[in-house]
């Protein structure tokens, strides 16, 4: 069976669990306490020297960062069409993986670290820093919405790409994030959070927030 290390919270973990109901694949989760020290364990730098979540086994092989996990699962369920196999369409959700990663997870990350992490360690937000980061997701949010236009999904039809960019937007609240400018991206996520396996994905992140 497919192992999961795992944090609730984390939107790189969420993206996994979403796509591996979505997949309908069985598997089990082995929570890391990232926040406690976990991660820098030795057993577990062993299986990812970067002591970060999430990590996918299957067997003897281990993988690591969370784009190429979905990516990996979803070649396992070629009938499930999560990944496409034509050239182009191959290349545009690699584009929208690798933005999501470079661009549109910064600033939502460290807004995470100015308005939760720092008050869970007793350290006060930098406001500035806050409302630079704030403006940096509008910024990208206005790329999201275009490339949303006139479609339900980032390629047309449902793929993990879309699963990888929902997950940048689970804590929204939590992070003062709003996306009420921005239709299609609101419409667009309602699709994606009303389906089933990300219901199943989202249930516990949901309990610790």
């Amino acid at each position: 069976m497919l192992k999961l290390y795992d944090l609730a919270i984390s939107p790189n973990a969420l993206k996994v669990r979403a796509v591996l109901h979505e997949l309908e694949l069985p598997f089990e989760t082995v929570p890391v306490n990232i926040m406690g020290g976990e991660g820098q364990q030795l057993e577990y730098l062993a299986k990812n020297p970067n002591g970060k979540v999430p990590v996918l086994e299957d067997g003897d092989f281990v993988l690591w960062e969370s784009n190429a996990i979905i990516k990996y699962l979803a070649s396992l369920r070629p009938d499930k069409h999560l990944l496409p196999t034509e050239p182009r369409p191959v290349a545009r959700l690699d584009q929208w993986l690798f933005w999501q990663v470079a661009h549109y997870y910064q600033p939502v990350v460290n807004l995470a670290v100015e308005k939760i992490f720092k008050p869970m360690a007793g350290q006060t937000p930098d406001p500035s820093l806050v409302a630079t980061l704030s403006q940096d997701f509008m910024r990208l949010s206005a790329i999201l919405e275009k490339g949303l236009n006139d479609r339900d999904y980032l390629l047309g039809k449902l793929s993990v790409a879309d699963f990888a960019l929902a997950a940048n937007l689970f804590m929204r609240g939590q992070l003062g994030l709003d996306i009420s400018t921005f239709p299609a991206i609101q419409a667009w996520l309602g699709r994606v959070e009303a389906r089933e396996s990300w219901q199943k994905a989202s249930a516990q992140a949901r309990i610790q927030l």
